[in-house]
């Protein structure tokens, strides 16, 4: 009797700690707001939340973390979960994905307009020839990944230094006060982290890369990552092609960047997993 009572309470505590899902974000403006009065009206806060009222089998939680911190805690298996993740040969090893979450521009290079001038640079550019030909330097991310060109990246270890933070605002301060040359960033953080200033920077298209990309949610690959994963894709299915979620996506973008390439890239791509 005794021992079947300390059964029921050990399973009863399994049970209500594989209900437990923490979001991880960090200070991404306007991606993710944490502080000031904004806070939660991202365009991935508002997301989260629309994914979480549907997951009323789980307790949610949402805590500010470093991407350092998200990595060594998808390695050790916490229940924990992150938008938006990109998928590299690496971390599929630690994490589990859903479907395409989100879609965004891809990264560009951000760089002050009068060295971009001094340098003679174009509008679109070989990365490597920032390192190689100018010798520039720039700030990223600790755990980031950048797809295509972190190998790229990984070549000029004295150039590519790594920052760990909750905040992305620490590294446009850096780049406002000279300590760096340049940033690979998304186009409308640094428009929201440069703010009037934005006309004094040149954003330069990484040649090889493509416009558009997708994002997805990353959960740590175990048991618990892998069923809710499966519970976040059956929320996905039923809320993704809504238009208020369409909305949301897009309210980042001017209507330039609307066009028949960013609609076309959400039918064709955006959809194409529910």
């Amino acid at each position: 009797m005794r021992l079947s009572v300390i059964l029921s309470l050990l399973f009863l505590t399994i049970t209500c700690q594989a209900s437990n899902l923490t979001w991880y974000i960090y200070h991404k403006p306007p991606i993710y707001f944490t502080t000031g009065e904004k806070k939660g009206e991202g365009i991935y806060d508002q997301i989260i939340e629309k994914i979480s009222k549907n997951l009323p089998q789980y307790h949610v939680d949402i805590k500010q973390a470093s991407i350092s911190r998200l990595i060594n805690d998808y390695k050790l298996g916490e229940n924990v979960c992150f938008l938006a993740a990109t998928k590299t040969a690496e971390n599929k090893q630690y994490i589990e994905f859903s479907q395409s979450s989100v879609m965004q521009l891809n990264v560009h290079i951000v760089i002050k307009q009068k060295l971009a001038d001094k340098l003679g640079l174009a509008n679109e550019i070989i990365l490597d020839d920032l390192f190689g030909k100018y010798n520039l330097s720039m700030v990223k991310i600790a755990g980031r990944p950048y797809m295509e060109i972190d190998n790229l990246l990984a070549c000029y270890p004295s150039q590519v230094s790594d920052r760990s933070s909750v905040s992305i605002t620490g590294m446009f301060e850096m780049l406002r006060n000279d300590r760096i040359d340049f940033l690979i960033s998304d186009i409308n953080v640094a428009n929201y982290a440069l703010g009037d200033n934005a006309e004094h920077y040149k954003y330069i298209t990484i040649k090889g890369l493509k416009n558009l990309e997708l994002g997805y949610i990353g959960c740590s690959k175990t048991p618990w990552g892998e069923n809710a994963i499966q519970d976040i894709n059956n929320v996905l299915s039923k809320i993704k092609s809504q238009p208020e979620y369409l909305n949301i996506l897009s309210s980042q973008y001017s209507k330039d960047v609307l066009n028949n390439d960013y609609y076309n890239f959400y039918h064709e791509q955006f959809l194409k997993d529910i």
